[in-house]
């Protein structure tokens, strides 16, 4: 079977010479395998001079320098050579090119009338027609113009005016100044450039004028010299350093007339213009240092690049806190009725009016947001708890605010991008970050370039949701006026967490995204649909965002949220040890298992006595809880009659109490404990029993025997049929 091959491309030739970077070279001979290049002299990166050499190179590495912009061509052996000093067209301006074709349109005029025998080829007839000649000209411009682009009759080339004429047309602006001798005269010496070297004849030499100010090197070095020690970051206006310079000059002419040999005076003449040109001569970096400071200069002028490249969802996520400008009203709604007291106090919900700041990380390649939350003011687990909503899917927030998308975007991350902000330098921040197995990189404080893209997020917000509410903070006094934002403020903190979700997931993440090309959601889906993204079981977030706590064991096991949590082992130990105290991992969002340990040992995992709480997380606990606290009056009025009633009763009962002994044995003990353990209805016995399967769903009935009819049983036999109690030994 062929093997096709990717057709190869022949750049160079014999005789060719050309340029790879700083090194120019030709080719002396053309191989199979490359071109043979005999190098020129040159200087590498380090000054280092490099002498003459051949090399053969490949036709492959030729291919990808031309590829990568690095291959020049400087002449080839049979391509027409020109001049050094001529200027290839492809170099010609717009505006060189408009000129020519007025001067093209006045010379083809010039030999239509001269062809119709309305004037002679004279220099006379010339100044004499001139203006018939230019009117002539608008038609022939006019002409030119709309046939550009188009195929000649004679040899069927398109005419090359530059590829944006359709853009910026060409228009006929003639300004010849003078009396019509010499409107003649220029009229006259464009159609004789014209036949003499055609287009290139008309075009002018303009490219060639200016950039002389006129005065000498030695005003310009000491107007530099003022301006040096004028620039800092006072940022003084153009008419202070003018007024300066002039200053600085006459105090330099009086020093010089003065002198024991008089030395030539520096004109005064100097404008404003040579001012800024001058302090222009500082360099535009340099000025921008010392008129705004460092930091402001490399951060809106130091060179850009591809950025940061990413290959996959989540290999590298940037977090950062943002105060939002938005007033809202911190008031309790039903949105907080499962917060504990201390929780509300932290959340600061007293009714007032004030800012709030929000913690929140995005996943770079796609742009998507992974999390978004509220942060109190003395909370000081901020990355714990971030982190933990970019590991968890968040599309119960997404449902529970009617959101017609998921917010679906969760997993596991590879890199952290964050400041070096309180919240994120604590032990407690790095001990997470290292226990996942994620790569910290640290950003230094005031410079927000260098993780761009949640700052990006975050003015995204501002200016297409925050600025739609009443509220609004400004920057300054001077743009505030007179606005309160407490004033004005209308929204609840509870309010502004269900829109802050509905405009991220409805809104954002379905906006086009210019560095994408396609919507946040789009790129999500395109990441992860061939490569899924890393998640952590339930033990491993327990361990990493779990909150450590001690309980003591009991019979019912280990009781956190009043929810036990027993299993085969722990009863064992209880039964042993007694109350032992266990060191507890226990995790909202799981509230199912948790994770224990006594004595330093290896972590467990304890699962819930009651399969309800399985998969279930915290929230859901806390609303059960909620209802039990609820007290129908009724029935509490039942219950309490019951208890009197009971009490009566038991006065009769009481006196027909006896007491007895039990003998207690170290056989016996064992016996009894087996006892106790047998029938311990737990989720874990449960899971490990499987299925459930009816008591004679194994006992096979023959075939013969089912078409029997049966028969009575003696009294033999119904001794020997087991009994209840027998079964359930």
């Amino acid at each position: 079977m062929a093997v096709s091959l990717k057709p190869r491309h022949y750049l160079l030739e014999v005789d060719c010479t050309f340029r790879i970077g700083p090194r120019q070279g030709k080719v002396i001979e053309t191989r199979p395998e490359g071109y043979l290049v005999v190098w020129d002299e040159w200087h590498d990166a380090e000054g280092i001079v490099r002498e003459r050499s051949h090399q053969l190179l490949p036709y492959d590495q030729v291919e990808a320098d031309n590829r990568y912009g690095q291959l020049a061509v400087l002449s080839r052996p049979r391509a027409l050579n020109t001049s050094s000093d001529d200027i290839q067209r492809h170099i010609r301006t717009h505006e060189e090119v408009k000129r020519m074709l007025v001067r093209k349109s006045c010379a083809v005029a010039a030999e239509q009338l001269i062809d119709e025998n309305r004037m002679s080829a004279r220099r006379k007839d010339f100044e004499d027609h001139a203006e018939l000649i230019i009117a002539r000209a608008r038609a022939v411009h006019a002409s030119l113009v709309e046939n550009m682009g188009r195929p000649t009759r004679r040899s069927g080339n398109r005419q090359i005016y530059g590829a944006d004429s359709t853009r910026r047309p060409y228009k006929f602006i003639l300004s010849i100044k003078g009396n019509p001798a010499r409107k003649g005269k220029s009229l006259y010496d464009w159609l004789k450039a014209f036949k003499t070297s055609g287009e290139k004849g008309l075009f002018d030499a303009y490219r060639r004028c200016g950039g002389k100010s006129g005065h000498a090197e030695e005003l310009a070095d000491f107007v530099t010299g003022v301006l040096d020690a004028l620039l800092d970051m006072e940022r003084p206006t153009l008419s202070s350093l003018h007024d300066s310079v002039l200053a600085a000059i006459q105090a330099e002419n009086a020093l010089r007339h003065g002198a024991e040999v008089p030395l030539p005076s520096l004109s005064n003449r100097v404008s404003k213009a040579y001012v800024k040109a001058q302090a222009e001569r500082l360099g535009h970096a340099a000025y921008a240092i010392r008129s705004r400071g460092f930091d402001a200069a490399y951060r809106d002028m130091h060179a850009l690049g591809i950025g940061v490249t990413t290959y996959r969802a989540l290999e590298r996520v940037e977090i950062d806190e943002y105060t939002i400008d938005l007033t809202l009203l911190m008031r309790l709604t039903g949105i907080f009725k499962l917060l504990a007291p201390h929780e509300i106090k932290a959340l600061g919900l007293d009714g007032s009016a004030k800012r709030v700041k929000i913690s929140a990380a995005i996943d770079v390649h796609t742009r998507c947001l992974l999390a978004l939350q509220i942060v109190p003011a003395d909370t000081t687990d901020t990355l714990r708890q971030t982190l933990e909503m970019v590991y968890t899917d968040k599309t119960p927030l997404s449902d529970a605010v009617g959101c017609r998308y998921e917010w679906k975007q969760h997993g596991a991350p590879e890199e952290i991008v964050l400041d070096r902000g309180g919240p994120y330098i604590s032990d407690e921040a790095y001990h997470i970050l290292a226990s996942l197995g994620i790569s910290n990189i640290g950003a230094p404080a005031g410079k927000p370039w260098l993780k761009p893209f949640i700052e990006r997020v975050f003015r995204s917000m501002h200016n297409l949701f925050l600025q739609r509410f009443s509220g609004r903070n400004f920057e300054n006094t001077t743009k505030r006026g007179e606005n309160d934002p407490a004033a004005r403020a209308t929204m609840t903190l509870g309010e502004f967490l269900s829109w802050l979700v509905y405009w991220t997931v409805d809104g954002y993440h379905n906006r086009p995204h210019d560095g994408l090309g396609m919507t946040p959601l789009q790129a999500w889906d395109e990441a992860t649909e061939f490569q899924k993204v890393r998640k952590l079981s339930s033990k491993e977030m327990r361990l990493a965002f779990g909150t450590r706590i001690k309980r003591k064991l009991g019979r019912h096991g280990l009781t956190v949220m009043y929810v036990d949590y027993q299993t085969k082992g722990l009863s064992s130990r209880f039964l042993h040890a007694g109350n032992q105290k266990y060191e507890i991992c226990y995790w909202g969002g799981d509230v199912g298992a948790i994770e224990i340990r006594a004595d330093n040992g290896e972590w467990v995992t304890a699962t819930a006595a009651d399969e309800r709480w399985i998969g279930k997380d915290e929230f859901e606990l806390r609303d059960w809880l909620q209802q039990r606290r609820y007290k129908d009056p009724e029935a509490e009025e039942a219950r309490l009659w019951q208890i009197h009633h009971t009490n009566e009763r038991s006065k009769a009962l009481k006196l027909a109490k006896g007491l007895f002994a039990r003998p207690r044995t170290a056989q016996g003990v064992e016996l009894t404990e087996a006892h106790f353990a047998d029938h311990m209805d737990t989720a874990e016995r449960r899971y490990l029993a499987g299925p459930y399967r009816d008591l004679f769903e194994d006992e096979v009935i023959p075939a013969a025997s089912a078409q029997e009819p049966p028969q009575a049983s003696s009294p033999s036999d119904e001794k020997k049929l087991p009994q209840d109690d027998d079964l359930m030994e």
